[in-house]
């Protein structure tokens, strides 16, 4: 049973998650969460967590998908001026990671598999503004920032 808690606290947002992973009889400990951060000239960058429910390989390719959306702006932008993106650049990272979500899950369609998988994008913009995204299993991105203000991904969900 997987749940990934994440809500905006403030003027940030926490994301928790359980370590537990089972598959029958089987229990392993699986990374659900991922924070996104860069190092450059000897500072670190935090720039955001990646959640994940779901299959666990799709979950893992979400992270890089995200990993790599954020690393394109941080090479082009962040590392020069050492900051996090601005909404505007995080509402950008956002749609590039849309794009590429879609396009994986529907060459996975295109195959016969059903992508099972939810990932969400906790992020504090340069500007202080703590966002909060949800990917659907067709890669469409919802901003739950503002209203709800929390995400829940995973069957604890259903389960409590």
């Amino acid at each position: 049973m997987t749940l990934v808690i994440a809500l905006v606290w403030g003027q940030g947002v926490l994301v928790s998650a359980d370590s537990r992973a089972s598959s029958g009889l089987v229990f392993h400990e699986e990374r659900k969460i991922k924070p996104i951060y860069f190092v450059s000239s000897g500072s670190e960058f935090d720039l955001g967590i990646a959640g994940g429910a779901g299959d666990a390989a799709l979950v893992k390719q979400g992270f890089k998908i995200i990993e790599s959306e954020f690393r394109s702006w941080f090479e082009s932008i962040g590392s020069r001026e050492g900051r996090n993106p601005l909404v505007s650049e995080l509402e950008d990272i956002v749609s590039g990671i849309e794009s590429k979500l879609m396009i994986r899950y529907r060459e996975l369609k295109g195959l016969g598999i059903e992508p099972d998988v939810r990932l969400l994008l906790a992020s504090v913009s340069q500007d202080a503004k703590p966002l909060l995204y949800v990917f659907d299993d067709r890669g469409i991105a919802e901003p739950v920032h503002e209203n709800p203000g929390y995400a829940l991904l995973g069957k604890g969900v259903i389960t409590g």
